[in-house]
């Protein structure tokens, strides 16, 4: 078996009115959190349940970190299904290779998404009654497949040609077994010396349904590598200046205007969306993301550590500040439809672990010559938390925010109210349903 190492996580929508595939209304927003389920130190253990008491509302993507949740099949143990929401399942796969992977492990993975979702206008009416028997959980899913594939420090990565062979035969497969999987193309973000292009990479429109990107703010690019170790304020424009190409520190390529308003395509922060075949493109999506806090690092074993700066609540909010808590650029930038939260303590030794290392430089020195110990999460610092929650507050109060069944969660992680959508299926529209398509089913029968 040849697909390994899959991430997933379950998203805080459930059911949206698609403009696209899984798309959510203008205006409205899903927010995730790639949650620490892994038993390392600092940061590991956390679960779905955890997250949402400490932010107070029901969040979530929710992964398996450790990379073990891969079964020789191609299927994955995608153990969130527990997680006693309706949220979105957010699947990440990163394969081994681009190569020797076979239809056989693609078309299980494929078969496994499609028996979470109830897909009502995609399947044959025999195929409904197998979905059902299989406790089909009525979730949406997005598929994340090899992400970052421009950067090196992936096993497929920096290998257009195969990469965008095998992206074809994925949403191909996908696209017969389970249509109503969103695939989401989610490259690393560019840096200013252009080291991770996205443009070799994509498959064409007609085999996107979103488009995202990873994206962090670590430090400024001068004074590389040790300014990737201070703790510098991230500026207000951060997020614009690598997804639009509109500043000194990002890409020169608009990821923005070339892949989502190109092909009017969702985005999503790690940042990904983009869909078509001569229909448009609508979301994006930030794939995962987040703001270091700068603990500490070392060199040949003598550590640094590093001093706090601006403090950890501006660390790790200015870069939300940066993107889905500013107002202007929620104007600027509708089609950012999803934002995963990077919810992790890490220790970082190698360029595999890094997201833009800047390659392209003249410095003796890397990033990757130095151990470092960086914090990315906004809900266990009472001080972060407390204006992470805040801002959250404001947008739910905005109605911008899809919560997972639009339940509020108190803060000892009890369920409150129940605020039903009005774009949800209710228990008893979905029964009369399930009643009409065994009378269609018993009625074919019986014709025939």
């Amino acid at each position: 078996m040849k697909i390994i190492t899959t991430a997933v996580a379950a998203l805080c929508i459930a059911s949206v009115h698609a403009l696209e595939k899984l798309e959510p209304s203008d205006g409205k927003l899903i927010i995730g959190a790639w949650y620490d389920s892994s038993t390392g130190p600092v940061s590991g253990n956390d679960t779905a349940a955890a997250f949402n008491s400490r932010i107070g509302y029901n969040a979530g993507r929710y992964p398996d970190y450790d990379g073990s949740n891969h079964n020789a099949d191609g299927t994955a143990n995608i153990d969130i299904l527990n997680d006693n929401t309706n949220a979105s399942v957010f699947l990440t796969v990163y394969p081994n290779s681009t190569t020797g992977i076979l239809d056989e492990h693609i078309t299980a993975l494929a078969n496994q998404c499609a028996n979470i979702t109830v897909e009502w206008s995609s399947f044959a009416l025999l195929k409904y009654l197998m979905l059902f028997s299989q406790k089909s959980t009525g979730r949406e899913v997005f598929l994340r497949f090899g992400p970052e594939m421009n950067g090196g420090w992936m096993s497929y990565g920096q290998q257009p040609t195969t990469f965008v062979a095998l992206w074809k035969r994925v949403y191909t497969i996908f696209y017969t077994v389970a249509p109503a999987v969103a695939l989401v193309w989610s490259p690393n973000m560019d840096n200013v010396y252009g080291d991770f292009p996205y443009a070799p990479y994509w498959p064409g429109a007609e085999f996107v349904d979103w488009v995202g990107l990873s994206i962090y703010w670590k430090g400024y690019q001068e004074g590389y590598p040790l300014s990737y170790m201070t703790n510098s304020k991230c500026p207000t424009d951060f997020t614009a200046q690598f997804i639009d190409a509109t500043g000194v520190l990002g890409s020169n390529i608009s990821f923005y205007r070339d892949y989502a308003v190109a092909y009017n395509k969702p985005f999503v922060v790690r940042i990904c969306p983009r869909l078509a075949q001569l229909i448009k493109v609508d979301s994006l999506q930030i794939s995962e993301g987040g703001g270091a806090f700068q603990l500490q690092y070392s060199l040949d074993g003598n550590v640094t550590a590093v001093d706090p700066g601006p403090g950890r609540t501006e660390m790790v909010m200015g870069f939300w500040r940066s993107n889905i808590f500013n107002v202007t650029f929620r104007e600027t930038y509708p089609r950012l439809k999803m934002a995963i939260v990077f919810e992790m303590w890490k220790v970082n030794n190698s360029i595999l672990a890094t997201c833009s290392e800047p390659v392209s430089q003249t410095q003796n020195e890397t990033e990757s010559q130095y151990v470092t110990q960086r914090d990315y999460r906004v809900s266990v610092d009472i001080s972060a938390r407390a204006a992470f929650t805040s801002a959250l507050k404001d947008l739910d109060d905005a109605e911008i925010v899809l919560w997972a069944s639009s339940n509020k969660v108190s803060t000892s992680g009890s369920t409150t109210t129940l605020q039903t959508g009005t774009t949800q299926t209710s228990a008893s529209q979905k029964s009369a349903l399930d009643h009409l398509i065994v009378f269609l089913l018993g009625s074919y029968l019986i014709l025939n």
